[in-house]
């Protein structure tokens, strides 16, 4: 029944002005004002609103009767195309629920109406519909608390043309307008008069250069609100050019007439705003407490409607650029405040058979009522992740068990309701199967079966085939079935457990039965211990029996070793096994006789001089054993048996000695190496042998040895070397003895010696020396005599140091030039031997003459005072007046002095000046100038 209050929501048709069915229009004033006075009344407690909401309802299908169309709302807007072509998109909702009694439609097309500022009609476009931008609005709640009526129905239908506007400086004006309302209304006062006008502006030129959109509501309006609810709704738009949108309600405009409802063309701005009832406004459009508001900065709508009814609202969107208001598009619409049933239930479907068995994941079901939110916790303990808020999910459970479902509808409301119900999470049933067991004991082979995990509590049913020794069996492990081909084990199980039905199969091939197999016996007279080689095919176990009288004579290696108690013939078996199948035996026979392996260990090589090798062959236990020796071409002192003694052979070598040993009708033979070493020797030789100190001498080992050896040299002035082929200088004059020790290691060990007398012989040196007088001289008188101080020369020659030498014993000799010379003498012997003596000659080279006037008055002439000064190191002059002030300094050989103070302050007067010179000559040695200066200008 809630749904009849809304049930006159708009529907509009062709219906001409003037007709005998549009003068039904016409309600009668008296069942209106009764309708809104009851239908205004504030909602009363839950008990009271159903009766109220009948007489509303009673009445508004009263007033249905005489208006059977209605418009619900609209809005227009525009896309700038450029070049002044415009899309407009115009939107009209109209009532399509059961009220709308003669099934009329939407308007085939819609005329827009183009107006310029001063409201003159530029142009009237005629926008045909396409069946294709005819949609329902879903009825949708914004607060999930309450449930719309089941047959509130409203349809959209969008016109929409490209139209060529131009373009004006004062812009244009779009509108549509269409009649009429639902008589229902309860917020205006004759709304069945009151047409709708849907309009916005194109700005012109001189409000904006650049191109404009119109903005565009996001969301289609709301068809249903619940009385006493929350409601909150987001009415913003979009600017497709980003301009700042601004929100306000609005009143709506009237628009077409009963007797005009659809003007063509529209009529012009300015337009009227609507009659509002009594308490209402365009800011105040429905009953609320809170009262309906809207954010200006983002369209969204708050309130709470208190009471059921009809209302018009209107919504604009202001379109600011800069500061400048370019637009102002409008939306109104019927809103449809409801009586919703409130009554959420949750209800979680509780675990069926079904889903017992489906592993670990569980797709859940519910059937709760007027729910449109929902959250799921599944129930798995210390975790916050097994939750949904799917109305219909699927959760996989971390393991089996039993959880706690809970499902919360329409969580964080104050309607939210809450249910429960246990699920029981079982694993899979899916039987792996297995051969557990098998037995051959009776000469049949027979297998056991079972799964490969455990199920506690199951039903199991076999299922072995006709042709085994049972068919079936409801065991859990059965065992002892046996089967007539062995080539194929086939099985088949079905388990129930906790409900859950699972089966399995198993088509199993056994692997082939083993072969026995004992290598035969290939050595013979190796002794009583053996070792058995096995050449079964297929075995996985191995029993041995070694002939032997007893029970102890066994072994369950692949491989083993048997030691025999004595000599014999014997009879061996090995049973191989192999798993899941029967054993299989074989027997072989082996002959075990004295060990027969000769062996003797090979001597360590020894000298030729001494050498006498000893040896004793073993690895025969027959005591009947006979042994031949071979050892040509060497002797023995003893051959007898396993032994042989004292054996020599006639050089240095290596020898081969063999011996074979017979028993029992086995021969076997064992050679070996013996090593005869070379005796070591002792030489040596070097050079050269004589010569003047230093003299280097190179050794050359000539010595021969097999083994190992150190070497001693003992060079006759008290060096040593362990080098075998060292090289030694000797410093002092003489005659020397040198000796060579070696001493051989290993297998030859021996200590050898010789000796050279007088091997090295070191020639004398003579002794350099010389005298010259005088060793200081000067630059003009450089002549010098040298007078030969040398002993044992036969030659003599000097080298002056300036280029100049002599080969005289005592020369003399005149310097060329000044400075320190090194004189070096070199004397020779009548070996050759020299000797090297040096000695220093100084030759001053230092002039110095000083000027004792000038005239410095720039006549060219005598202008400056310098003194003339040869071979200094060092040098410093200074120039005094009388009374000690310095008038001129330098350090320069070469600079002058101009007869001026201090560089040039003033002119120097005429008189008499000292000076003072220091100088170095190219020895070092100082010497001090001073004099008097006489100055003229």
């Amino acid at each position: 029944m809630a749904s009849a209050v809304v049930a006159n929501a708009s529907k509009f048709g062709h219906v001409s002005p003037g007709s005998t069915h549009d003068k039904k229009f016409v309600s009668p004033r008296n069942l209106k004002a009764t309708r809104r006075l009851l239908c205004r009344t504030v909602v009363p407690p839950m008990r009271h609103r159903f009766l109220k909401f009948c007489i509303c309802l009673l009445l508004s299908l009263l007033g249905s009767y005489a208006q059977a169309t209605h418009i619900v709302g609209g809005e227009i807007s525009y896309e700038d195309l450029g070049n002044g072509s415009y899309r407009i998109r115009l939107v009209v909702y109209r009532d399509c629920g059961p009220t709308n009694q003669n099934g009329t439609g939407f308007d085939d097309a819609a005329a827009v109406g183009i107006f310029n500022a001063n409201g003159q009609l530029i142009n009237s476009v005629s926008i045909p519909l396409s069946f294709q931008n005819v949609n329902e609005v879903p009825v949708v709640l914004e607060n999930p608390c309450g449930t719309p009526p089941p047959s509130v129905c409203v349809e959209q239908a969008v016109y929409q043309q490209v139209v060529d506007i131009g373009e004006s400086p004062n812009g244009f004006t779009l509108s549509y307008q269409r009649c009429c309302r639902n008589p229902s209304i309860i917020n205006l006062n004759a709304p069945d008069d009151a047409g709708a006008t849907f309009t916005t502006q194109i700005p012109g030129t001189n409000q904006t250069e650049a191109p404009n959109s119109s903005p565009v509501f996001n969301s289609l309006p709301p068809v249903a609100l619940c009385a006493g609810f929350d409601f909150f709704f987001d009415h913003s738009a979009t600017d497709a050019d980003g301009d700042s949108l601004a929100y306000t309600f609005c009143s709506p405009m009237f628009g077409g007439t009963p007797n005009q409802p659809a003007p063509n063309p529209p009529n012009g701005p300015p337009y009227t705003d609507v009659n509002w009832a009594a308490g209402y406004s365009a800011t105040y459009p429905m009953d609320g407490d809170p009262a309906l508001s809207i954010d200006p900065v983002t369209g969204f709508i708050t309130g709470q409607p208190t009471t059921a009814g009809q209302y018009v609202i209107g919504i604009c969107v202001e379109e600011w650029r800069d500061g400048v208001l370019l637009s102002t598009s409008n939306r109104d619409f019927q809103f449809n405040v409801t009586l919703c049933d409130p009554n959420i239930n949750s209800n979680v479907a509780i675990q069926t058979g079904s889903q017992l068995c489906i592993g670990e994941t569980i797709d859940f079901q519910q059937f709760s009522l007027n729910a449109t939110f929902f959250h799921w916790d599944f129930g798995v303990p210390g975790i916050e992740s097994d939750t949904s808020n799917l109305a219909y999910p699927s959760y996989t459970f971390p393991e089996p068990g039993t959880y706690t479902v809970t499902l919360v509808a329409n969580p964080g409301w104050p309607c939210a309701d809450t249910s429960t119900s246990v699920y029981d999470v079982f694993a899979p049933v899916n039987p792996e199967l297995e051969v557990t067991g098998f037995d051959c004991s009776s000469g049949t082979p027979v297998f056991d079966f079972g799964t490969v995990e455990t199920y506690n509590g199951a039903d199991f049913t076999w299922d072995f085939g006709n042709l085994a020794s049972s068919s079936s069996s409801n065991l859990a492990t059965p065992g002892g079935i046996g089967f007539p081909e062995m080539e194929d084990v086939e099985a088949e199980l079905t388990l129930v457990q906790n409900g859950c039905v699972g089966s399995g199969v198993l088509d199993w091939t056994p692997p082939p039965p083993p072969t026995s197999g004992i290598v035969p016996q290939v050595d013979f007279c190796t002794g009583f211990t053996l070792n058995f080689e096995n050449s079964s095919v297929g075995g996985s176990g191995f029993a041995w029996d070694f002939g032997e009288p007893g029970n102890l004579d066994v072994s369950e290696d692949a491989f083993p070793t048997w030691t025999y108690d004595g000599p014999g013939t014997y009879t061996v078996q090995l049973v191989t096994l192999a798993d899941f199948q029967c054993p299989d035996t074989t027997t072989e026979v082996f002959e075990v006789a004295w060990l027969l392996e000769p062996f003797f260990e090979t001597p360590d090589p020894e000298c030729f001089e001494e050498h006498s090798f000893t040896l004793e062959a073993i690895g025969v236990t027959d005591p009947n054993a006979t042994f031949q020796w071979d050892y040509a071409p060497g002797s023995a002192t003893m051959d007898a048996g396993s032994a042989l003694q004292g054996l020599a052979f006639p050089q240095p070598g290596t020898y081969t000695v063999e011996v074979t040993v017979t028993a029992e009708g086995c021969e076997r033979d064992f050679d070996s190496e013996v090593e005869v070493l070379v005796d070591p020797s002792i030489g040596f030789d070097g050079g050269p042998v004589t010569g003047c100190p230093p003299l280097p001498v190179s050794f050359e080992n000539f010595s021969v040895t097999e083994t190992a050896a150190g070497y001693t040299w003992l060079f006759g002035d008290g060096s040593t070397s362990s080098s075998p082929s060292p090289s030694h200088v000797y410093e002092v004059p003489g005659t020397y003895t040198v000796t060579l020790e070696m001493t051989t290691t290993g297998y030859c060990n021996q200590d050898l010696a010789e000796t050279k007398t007088a091997f090295v012989e070191v020639h004398p040196v003579p002794s350099a020396g010389f005298e010259v007088e005088p060793n200081l001289v000067d630059i003009l008188e450089p002549q010098v005599e040298v007078t030969d101080l040398s002993v044992g020369a036969v030659q003599h020659f000097y080298n002056f140091g300036d280029g100049g030498s002599s080969d005289a014993s005592d020369p003399t000799y005149v310097f060329t030039g000044a400075g320190l010379f090194n004189v070096t003498q070199t004397v020779l012997n009548e070996y050759g031997c020299t000797a090297v003596a040096q000695g220093e000659v100084g030759v001053n080279g230092t002039l110095f003459y000083a000027p004792n006037s000038f005239t410095p008055n720039n006549d060219g002439l005598n202008d400056v005072w310098k003194p003339v000064v040869t071979g200094t190191s060092a040098y410093s002059c200074k120039v005094f007046n009388r009374w000690g002030e310095v008038f001129f300094e330098t350090d320069d050989p070469e600079a002058v002095w101009l007869g001026n103070v201090r560089d040039g302050e003033h002119y120097a007067p005429n008189g008499l000046y000292l000076y003072q010179v220091f100088l170095e000559d190219q020895l070092r040695i100082p010497f001090e100038y001073t004099g008097q200066i006489q100055l003229f200008r």
